[in-house]
């Protein structure tokens, strides 16, 4: 398309449309991957939470990977149902949402297991921290971070 512009110069301009395969869920595919690599990483969290401070380290971590695992798990399917209905309204609502139901559930977590003798407390926090951030970071290196193909880079299942 062409059109005349100041001083009758014409300007080209172009269209260009991005389309990504119709219902791809990258955001439930990206917390899967997360969880995945939980697991891959869980008998070493866990075995480093028995050095640490025995029975109560290990179950500590263990509980603290269960939670984070599971808020992964909700961020994911959330945010991949919000959007395949094409309204950025509806995914900002729904991440913050999502958001505000995970810190409840980590919360409720530190609520319910605080002063148990089974558990090691500060294990638990410390592990919920680590292992949020740890994850993340281990998963930025499958993400591909490009708007034109969203999602976990080719060849990652």
């Amino acid at each position: 398309m062409h059109s005349a512009g100041p001083g009758g110069v014409a300007h080209a301009h172009a269209t260009v449309e991005v389309v990504t395969p119709a219902g791809t869920a990258y955001e439930r595919d990206i917390a899967r991957d997360l969880v995945k690599h939980g697991l891959i990483v869980a008998p070493f969290a866990v075995g480093v939470g028995a050095l640490a401070e025995g029975w109560a380290g290990a179950v500590g971590v263990a509980a603290a990977l269960g939670v984070v695992l599971f808020n992964y798990l909700i961020a994911g399917t959330a945010q991949s149902w919000a959007a395949s209905k094409d309204s950025p309204g509806l995914l900002g609502g729904t991440i913050l949402v999502s958001l505000i139901v995970r810190f409840v559930v980590v919360i409720v977590a530190l609520s319910l297991l605080r002063n148990r003798s089974f558990l090691d407390y500060s294990t638990f926090g410390i592990a919920i921290v680590v292992s949020h951030l740890g994850l993340l970071a281990w998963e930025a290196k499958s993400v591909q971070l490009s708007l034109a193909f969203p999602g976990l880079k080719p060849g990652k299942d």
